[in-house]
């Protein structure tokens, strides 16, 4: 998957949020870039979208035990 194209619909998913104003370091883009590789692999069946919003609902609720 290109990796771009999901940094910038994670960043996209933070503002809707209400945290555009987030700066994530270099190490947490890649960790949820991971993330939301292996959940898709996983859960083939579910749209990018929707698992870019669960991986950054997890984020910022601190309820992924990757955090």
């Amino acid at each position: 998957m290109d990796r771009l194209l999901i940094q910038k619909m994670l960043l996209n998913c933070l503002s809707h949020y209400g945290h555009e104003s987030i700066s994530l370091t270099t190490s947490e883009h890649h960790h949820l870039y991971d993330k939301v590789i292996e959940k898709k692999q996983l859960e083939s069946s579910n749209d990018l979208y929707e698992i870019i919003n669960d991986v950054v609902y997890d984020y910022l609720t601190d309820n992924g035990s990757i955090w």
